[in-house]
């Protein structure tokens, strides 16, 4: 059973950095839409979900489990619900990124991991040593990873915004374990549907702006499956393997992983620094995952 539990931790501790790494190419996708488009944020928000949300009904007809997953009108609805804080956290962050620089947005957002551990105490759960030093090496080295970090330039709507969308994403990261039950790829695709159902909601005040080249939409559409559907589908079902907290230290990977995206991809230079804060953030991951398991779980069907 040790054994089966350890497998069953490990393979959720690689489904959270196929997550952060899905996520990390989400900058870089984000950049280049912006210089081929006319595109805004909400724009692209409203994209990313209107070509996911098919993608993830698609894919839901070739995982038996999932389709075979019995939910009542309630759970649906509560699915769909949830999908209001993945809007609420990006339309936060538009906010956040219009007011803030991106570096400091990026360094008071991966505060959420601080904020699950915090929620997670206060639900009764009793979090290692271990797991509060590898969150600190984790925080540290995330802010190693953003050396032009500053407040000049931001405003105090920015930061607060900022801190919202953390909050947004750390509650998520708690209400996601209880609401999947086990069932992370059906629970994914009514989540995802719930998020643009909630962008809707927006569309007769912003409007619709349509892609005007081939370019954009082949951007919009990489943004849809690899850094929506990949991520958001192996996000929960790492947090139902190994726990809210584990999961969001493990996702502070991700703003090393976009560093080594900006690398390849843009040609952008990464400083010695930013490899220290990048050692510090595997430290704490390499941490969490060799430690003992603090308690047992049972293995999870992957509906």
């Amino acid at each position: 059973m040790g054994y089966l539990m350890a497998n069953t931790q490990r393979f959720g501790y690689l489904m959270i950095l196929a997550s952060a790494g899905g996520f990390a190419f989400l900058p870089t996708l984000t950049r280049s839409i912006y210089a081929v488009s006319d595109f805004q944020p909400y724009d692209i928000a409203l994209w990313r979900f209107l070509l996911a949300t098919p993608i993830v009904w698609i894919l839901l007809q070739f995982w038996p489990p999932a389709r075979q997953a019995n939910r009542t009108n309630v759970e649906r609805m509560k699915l769909l619900l949830s999908g209001t804080l993945y809007a609420l956290a990006a339309l936060a962050a538009f906010v956040g990124l219009e007011r803030t620089p991106a570096s400091t947005f990026v360094v008071l957002f991966f505060t959420y991991p601080a904020m699950v551990a915090v929620m997670t105490v206060f639900l009764g759960r009793r979090l290692t040593t271990t797991a509060w030093v590898s969150l600190v090496l984790t925080l540290i080295g995330v802010a190693l990873t953003v050396p032009d970090f500053s407040f000049s330039g931001s405003d105090g709507v920015g930061v607060l915004f900022a801190f919202i969308n953390a909050f947004f994403v750390a509650l998520y990261f708690i209400v996601a374990e209880g609401l999947l039950k086990g069932q992370a790829i059906s629970g994914s695709t009514y989540i995802i549907t719930g998020t643009l159902l909630v962008l809707l909601l927006f569309l007769p005040f912003q409007g619709l702006r349509m892609p005007t080249n081939l370019t954009t939409f082949a951007y919009l559409l990489a943004m849809a499956t690899i850094s929506t559907v990949l991520p958001i589908f192996t996000m929960n079902l790492g947090i139902k393997m190994v726990g809210p907290t584990p999961a969001s230290i493990v996702s502070s990977v991700e703003p090393l992983l976009a560093m080594v995206v900006a690398l390849v991809v843009l040609g952008e230079a990464i400083l010695p620094v930013q490899w220290l804060g990048a050692a510090a953030i595997v430290s704490g991951v390499l941490l969490l995952q060799i430690a003992p398991a603090r308690r047992k779980r049972t293995p999870q069907p992957l509906a």
